[in-house]
C-alpha cells in the first residue's frame, strides 16, 4: 500500500524526502495540498493529525516547532516532524543496511553530523536571510547573508575530503543539504566561492538520474514568474513585483483586501489605479503606456478579434481545463476521460482559429498570445498532447524561437508546475494496476 505523502513544490523538506523516495522507488500517493486555500487545516486533513502539520517548510505548529509531514502506512499512523527523520525512517523501513543511511555506526554518525548540520545550522541561517524578502517585503539583510556565507564556507570544508557529503557514498544527507542549497542557488546566490560545493552539485547532477526532474522545478518554483509581466516586459514597462505568500493566506489579509476585494493575483496598483484579472490588466498596459501598439490595436475590428481570443480563453478553454486538470489533485481522484474529451473539442476548435496565423489574432503579436499560451502550456505540462493540433504545435515553436522572454517565463512556468502533473499520472497508473490485480 502506498504512503501517503502530503507535499508542497518549492518547500526544501518536501523535496529532500522526495529524492529520497525517488531512489528507492518507493510508492507513495502524493497530495499536493493548496496552501492558499488552507487545505492543510481542514477538517479532514486535520482529523489525520494531532497538530496541524504538512509538508512544507519549517515553520511552527501550536507549541511544536515543525510544520512539515504526516504519513500513513497501511493501518500504522507514522508522525515524522522532520524531512530528515522521514527519510531514515525510509530507509530502515524499506531498505535497511542501504548506503543511503549505513548500519555501521562510524558511517550512521557522519551522516547525522551532516543531517544536523543543515537542519540545525544551514538551512535555519539561510531561511533567516531569505524568508523576509519573499514573506515580509524586506529587503535582504546583508549581515545575515555573511552567516550564510560562513555556513556554506563551512560546508565546503566539510565536503572537501569526500565525493559525497558524508563520505564516498550517496546518503540522505546528500538529499537534505542538496535541497538546502538548491534553495540558496534559487535566490542568486553565487555558490561559485565554494568550489567544493560546486564540484558536489555538479556530481550529484551527473550522477542523479532524477536531479534534473526534481531539483529544476524546485528551483523554478521559488522564482517569480506572471502571465502579465510578458506584457510588461515586451513594452519594457518598469514595475515593483512584490509575491504574495500564498501559503499564509497573504491575498486574505485585510491590507491586500483593501487593495483587492476579490482577492486575486495578479492585481497592479498604477499611480493609484488598482486593477486585478490578467487580461483587463494586459489591455491597460497597452493603452497605457503603448496605445496604438500592436500588442492591443486602435483598431476596433482588430481589437475585436483580440477580445474575441481573450474571452473564449477565459470563459470556455481555461475553466475546462482547470477541471480536467486540477480537480483531481486537489481532489485526490482519478482524471475524467469523459473532461478530457470535452478540452480536447475546445482545443480543435482554437486550433482552426489560430490556424490563419501566424500569431493567435491575426498577422502580429498580441496579447491574446501571451494569455493562451500560458494556458496551453499548462495544459502541455498536465499531460495532454500538443501534437495532435498541428496549428498551435506551429503557432508555440513561433513563440518560442521569437519571444526572447520566452524561457524566463513560460519554461519556468511549465518546470514549476510538472511534478504536480507528473505525480498525478503516476498515481493514476498505480491505482489502474492495482485495480487489474483484484
Amino acid at each position: 500500500m502506498p504512503i501517503e505523502f502530503y507535499e508542497e513544490i518549492g518547500s526544501p523538506p518536501s523535496l529532500a524526502v522526495r529524492l529520497a523516495v525517488r531512489h528507492l522507488k518507493i510508492p507513495v500517493n502524493s497530495h499536493f495540498l493548496d496552501m492558499g486555500d488552507k487545505e492543510q487545516f481542514k477538517p479532514e486533513f486535520l482529523k489525520r493529525i494531532r497538530c496541524q502539520l504538512s509538508m512544507r517548510m519549517d515553520s511552527f505548529c501550536g507549541k511544536g516547532k515543525y510544520n512539515e509531514f504526516f504519513g500513513f502506512l497501511g493501518g500504522f499512523m507514522i508522525s515524522l516532524l522532520i524531512s530528515r527523520a522521514i527519510n531514515r525512517y525510509l530507509v530502515n523501513r524499506y531498505a535497511p543496511d542501504n548506503e543511503l543511511y549505513p548500519s555501521d555506526a562510524k558511517k550512521r554518525a557522519i551522516v547525522d553530523l551532516m543531517l544536523d548540520f543543515d537542519l540545525g545550522s544551514l538551512y535555519p541561517a539561510a531561511l533567516e536571510w531569505m524568508n523576509p524578502p519573499f514573506f515580509e517585503k524586506k529587503p535582504h539583510d546583508r549581515e545575515k547573508e555573511k552567516v550564510v556565507i560562513e555556513k556554506l564556507k563551512l560546508l565546503n570544508e566539510l565536503i572537501s575530503e569526500s565525493r559525497f557529503a558524508a563520505g564516498d557514498h550517496l546518503t540522505i544527507a546528500d538529499f537534505s543539504l542538496l535541497a538546502s542549497v538548491s534553495t540558496i542557488l534559487a535566490t542568486e546566490h553565487n555558490l561559485n566561492q565554494y568550489p567544493n560545493i560546486k564540484s558536489w552539485i555538479t556530481l550529484l547532477e551527473n550522477e542523479l538520474p532524477y536531479h534534473k526532474e526534481l531539483i529544476m522545478p524546485h528551483i523554478d518554483a521559488l522564482k517569480p514568474y506572471l502571465v502579465v509581466r510578458m506584457t510588461a516586459t515586451h513594452l519594457n514597462i518598469s514595475f515593483n513585483l512584490i509575491d504574495l505568500n500564498m501559503e499564509e493566506g497573504d491575498y486574505l489579509k485585510p491590507e491586500f483586501i483593501k487593495i483587492n476585494p476579490a482577492h486575486t493575483i495578479p492585481t497592479i496598483i498604477d499611480n493609484g489605479f488598482t486593477l486585478w484579472e490578467s487580461r483587463a490588466i494586459n489591455r491597460y498596459l497597452v493603452n497605457q503606456y503603448a496605445p496604438g501598439n500592436h500588442l492591443y490595436p486602435d483598431d476596433p475590428k482588430r481589437q475585436a478579434v483580440i477580445d474575441r481570443l481573450l474571452d473564449f480563453d477565459l470563459g470556455t478553454l481555461y475553466p475546462i481545463a482547470g477541471d480536467w486538470m486540477y480537480t483531481p489533485i486537489w481532489k485526490n481522484v482519478p482524471r475524467d476521460a469523459e473532461k478530457e474529451k470535452v478540452l480536447s473539442e475546445k482545443l480543435k476548435l482554437l486550433d482552426q482559429l489560430v490556424g490563419k496565423g501566424p500569431y493567435a489574432a491575426g498577422e502580429q503579436l498580441t496579447i491574446a498570445d501571451f494569455s493562451l499560451v500560458t494556458t496551453l502550456q499548462t495544459i502541455n505540462a498536465a499531460g495532454h498532447d500538443l501534437d495532435q493540433y498541428s496549428n498551435l504545435k506551429s503557432w508555440l515553436n513561433r513563440l518560442e524561437q521569437e519571444l526572447p522572454y520566452y524561457k524566463e517565463f513560460v519554461e519556468s512556468h511549465i518546470k514549476a508546475l510538472m511534478p504536480w502533473f507528473e505525480q498525478k499520472v503516476d498515481t493514476d497508473k498505480l491505482l489502474e494496476k492495482s485495480a487489474s490485480t483484484h
